[in-house]
């Protein structure tokens, strides 16, 4: 006999306190249970039906901005909305950078915010903005529900959650936006209102347990036509290239695998795809960047066709390299309907979730696919990756730029984390410097990692909350990589490392400044660069961790590093692993690898046999 589920309709003292429950237990109906919530007044009836559901999983921070982010990453980890609640007033205006970084990687999120009735909008009343679409294009869909009346169903509410919930996930994914107004009384206090009356429409869905309007996903598909056309291009091309980019999960990352060895194309995976950190095996190309330096490498990789799947990938080199090639042929896969084109080369753009996409297209393949092998195009470019992991591998073994063996380095952090992270947990990168370089100089483990970032707009900002929120959701570890300036960011995020279910240990690599720019070209006008662009600073995070009672490590080799890391890994507890390295000896080894890296593979691979 099935439970009848409890009832969220029992006695409400007010019209403002049923609209909160209901719009609460909706979600929670929709599989939407993860709230995030920042303290304030104007939200309290939605705050109230959090803290009453015992289904609902709630997380109290008090920046919004932070709270945002985290719930951010509890979608995605899981692939499920996140709710984040918030009061009136700027408050709203704090969700805004994870919004912009939510719609542009297609991340889940439902944002409340609560809000001023009408005759207080344009009023000068106290703490009232205009909310109303406050994230313009950003947002999937806005609903703004009025205050609650006697007027209108509760059923209004129950709909609305219901669309929210379904434009948030259904293609194109991303942030929805719910604006409730409410008027006082926003405390649960009986008003004397007929609230009673009003449930009674909805006993039906009350007793039901299961949302007012279901809505059926479905995972957009290639058509039979496409597959075909694409088993055509594939058995005419001679140099055929895969590109795999951006992933959600391992489970995409191993639908492409399965199509990687069909094509037995060269294949690039991206730092964040779900392959470029697992077995360095054929015909996998984990250091394209690097081989990108080498005038032989670039003269021969000239693919005729390309397919890439998911979107974007980090590596500049790479992108250029494909504009200057040219292929005839250039395919792009994405569930969404959004472009994602920025050298104009797409030829073909295939609207398909990635498992469907690559089961499909391997099945029509068929073992033998029907194509020819091509050993003069994909092994010449598999002997030059084992060179240059080989020679990336000596160098920063025996730090070729003039560094102290064991002395730690950033491109070395990068090359060695993978093997030091524990089975389960993810990797998290920061975007500007930590991305680049373990995308250029990661070494592959035998063991796959999985590694991902917030590179939809690949702002340094949030990075804090949204590993705690990834970590929230996955209930796994995740090591976070990032720099001083993006710890400065979000330092108050640490707050929330004491609150999720599994821990965040957070490795800073603090150059005092901002690193990336002296990559950049302003970097040979020394008159103002320092003061604007790197923006120096003598702060370091000991004190931080000590306020947020995070364990403390500052290691300065690379021994002492794997150490720590370890040390925090086997604690099971949050942690904050500070590495001081120094900005002007940074971009020297950079550029010494480059270096190393074009003499050795022009030098020894200009015939590969």
């Amino acid at each position: 006999m099935t439970k009848k589920p409890d009832s969220v309709l029992k006695n409400p003292p007010n019209f403002n306190m049923l609209w909160g429950a209901l719009a609460v237990e909706e979600l929670i109906r929709n599989g939407v249970d993860n709230f995030f919530i920042s303290p304030g007044s104007r939200s309290t009836p939605v705050t109230w039906a959090v803290a009453e559901n015992p289904k609902a999983k709630s997380v109290v921070h008090y920046d919004e901005r932070a709270a945002a982010y985290a719930a951010l990453g509890v979608a995605k980890s899981t692939g499920r909305p996140a709710a984040v609640v918030c009061t009136s007033g700027t408050a709203a205006a704090n969700f805004f950078p994870a919004v912009v970084e939510a719609a542009m990687s297609f991340i889940p999120l439902i944002l409340i915010t609560a809000d001023r009735p009408h005759e207080l909008s344009d009023a000068g009343a106290n703490q009232t903005i205009d909310q109303l679409n406050i994230f313009g294009k950003y947002a999937r869909w806005f609903i703004n529900l009025p205050c609650p009346n006697p007027q209108m169903p509760g059923k209004t509410v129950l709909t609305a959650v219901d669309h929210a919930v379904y434009r948030a996930s259904n293609p194109p994914a991303g942030p929805v936006h719910i604006n409730m107004m409410f008027r006082e009384p926003l405390a649960p206090v009986d008003t004397g209102e007929f609230v009673r009356e009003a449930t009674v429409p909805l006993a039906q869905w009350d007793s039901s347990g299961r949302p007012h309007t279901v809505y059926e996903l479905s995972e957009p598909a290639p058509s039979p036509q496409t597959i075909d056309r694409l088993v055509a291009i594939i058995r005419d091309a001679a140099r055929g290239l895969l590109v795999v980019g951006q992933t959600a999960s391992l489970n995409e990352a191993a639908a492409i695998l399965k199509l990687a060895r069909s094509l037995n194309w060269p294949v690039f995976p991206d730092i964040t795809s779900g392959l470029r950190l697992g077995p360095d095996a054929p015909p996998f190309v984990h250091y394209y960047d690097q081989l990108l330096f080498s005038d032989s490498f670039r003269d021969f990789c000239r693919p005729d066709v390309v397919i890439q799947i998911g979107s974007p990938y980090v590596s500049a080199r790479l992108q250029g390299h494909l504009l200057a090639a040219k292929p005839g042929h250039y395919v792009i896969v994405a569930k969404h309907t959004h472009r994602h084109d920025p050298t104009h080369l797409v030829t073909t753009r295939v609207q398909s979730a990635i498992p469907p996409f690559c089961q499909t297209l391997t099945a029509a393949l068929g073992d033998g696919c029907d194509r020819h092998e091509n050993p003069a195009w994909l092994d010449p470019i598999l002997q030059w990756n084992a060179q240059c992991r080989n020679a990336l591998g000596d160098f920063l073994v025996n730090c070729g730029a003039g560094v102290p063996p064991a002395r730690i380095n950033e491109p070395a952090i990068a090359w060695m984390l993978p093997s030091l992270a524990p089975h389960d947990a993810t990797i998290f990168l920061a975007s500007s410097m930590p991305i680049r370089d373990a995308d250029m100089y990661a070494k592959p483990s035998p063991n796959p990692v999985f590694a991902t970032a917030n590179r939809g707009a690949s702002g340094i900002d949030g990075l804090v909350a949204t590993a705690a929120g990834y970590a929230h959701g996955a209930r796994k570890p995740v090591i976070l990589l990032l720099g001083d300036i993006a710890m400065l960011h979000d330092l108050n995020s640490l707050a929330l490392l004491s609150k999720v279910h599994s821990p965040v240990i957070v490795v800073v690599i603090n150059n005092f400044g901002g690193a990336i720019f002296s990559f950049l070209p302003i970097a040979a006008f020394p008159l103002h660069f320092e003061k604007f662009w790197a923006a120096p600073h003598s702060l370091t995070f000991k004190h931080a961790a000590e306020m947020f009672s995070l364990p403390y490590a500052n290691p300065a080799t690379l021994p002492e590093f794997a150490a720590a890391l370890k040390t925090a890994a086997q604690s099971n507890s949050p942690a904050l692993i500070e590495i001081h390295t120094d900005r002007d000896q940074n971009i020297k080894i950079h550029r010494a690898i480059q270096e190393h890296m074009r003499k050795t593979l022009d030098a020894s691979c200009t015939s590969p046999s």
